[in-house]
């Protein structure tokens, strides 16, 4: 399909969307991170780590088991930061002035312009195997010339490259040991099932801000990061739980319904201060479409370590 002329904004998915590790917009569950998982900050700059992983809530925050937030943990106005066991926080816990406001701008402009009639899936190569990675399992690949379902499907150990441009994914799977390298700037919308396995990889080589990935089910549905699975992107998830467990790592940013961090996962906020504004065309639309109400993040309430 070829990609239709589409409205250019540079707008990021929220204001505050890359000041955070985490944005948690839900008022009605606390957020939670629990076991050994951990928030920090890598300033690319300084080539270290600093303490600016940090955690916006609209409800309160509990640390609880080893956890550990390396920033600030700031709850809604009138709530506070629950620590329990070891967990810890290094930064701030006072209580912000307002509510996340978990909405964006340019919808309006952006609106004409659909991802699923002008993604570029089919400029997707073959994977280093020598097949096209729409067929895993039960899900069969999009039959000739239909505009899918598109169920991108990684096995054990595959890789494939991925060009600049926009995507359209109908489910999202990755076994242990596949990896997904970007040549260039990547957009992806997901509209259904995603799931990470072993030590699947998705831009590891690559900066975080190369890769926006709107999570946007047509149910409701969990995003599941797992063993020692590794995604380098900013990831939009508003209507959706996201659960980072084992000894996954999410490099970037991440706005979810509800976040669940347990076992010994990390969620590492890149501090680039070189970094343009995301340029999204499109992929925002599908996602948005009731954006008036509020939405969450949570962290995890399972205090075991593994």
């Amino acid at each position: 399909m070829a990609i239709a002329s589409s409205p250019t904004s540079a707008f990021r998915p929220h204001n505050k969307f890359s000041e955070y590790a985490g944005l948690h917009c839900s008022n009605s569950n606390l957020a939670q991170l629990s076991g050994n998982s951990q928030t920090k900050a890598w300033d690319v700059l300084l080539a270290s780590f600093v303490a600016e992983g940090s955690i916006s809530s609209n409800d309160s925050i509990k640390v609880s088991g080893n956890g550990f937030i390396d920033g600030d943990a700031i709850p809604a106005p009138e709530h506070n930061v629950i620590i329990n066991g070891n967990g810890s926080v290094t930064g701030s816990m006072i209580p912000a002035e307002e509510l996340v406001d978990c909405s964006i701008g340019d919808l309006l402009i952006l609106s004409g312009w659909g991802v699923k009639e002008n993604h570029i899936n089919n400029q997707i190569p073959v994977t280093n195997t020598g097949r096209l990675p729409w067929e895993c399992d039960m899900n069969p690949a999009p039959p000739p010339g239909a505009d899918g379902p598109w169920n991108f499907c990684l096995k054990e150990n595959e890789t494939v490259h991925i060009s600049a441009g926009i995507y359209w994914f109908s489910s999202w799977t990755q076994r242990s040991g596949s990896r997904i390298i970007l040549d260039g700037y990547v957009r992806i919308l997901v509209t259904g099932p995603m799931h990470f396995e072993g030590d699947a990889t998705v831009n590891a080589e690559q900066s975080p801000h190369n890769l926006l990935i709107f999570y946007y089910p047509e149910s409701p549905l969990e995003l599941k990061l797992d063993g020692d699975a590794v995604i380098n992107g900013l990831l939009y998830s508003p209507f959706s739980n996201a659960h980072l467990t084992g000894k996954s790592i999410l490099n970037g940013n991440i706005l979810a319904h509800e976040l669940k961090t347990s076992g010994q996962s990390q969620l590492i906020r890149w501090v680039d201060t070189t970094a343009s504004l995301i340029n999204v065309m499109a992929p925002s639309i599908l996602c948005i479409n009731n954006f008036d109400v509020s939405v969450g993040f949570t962290i995890s309430d399972m205090e075991s370590g593994g």
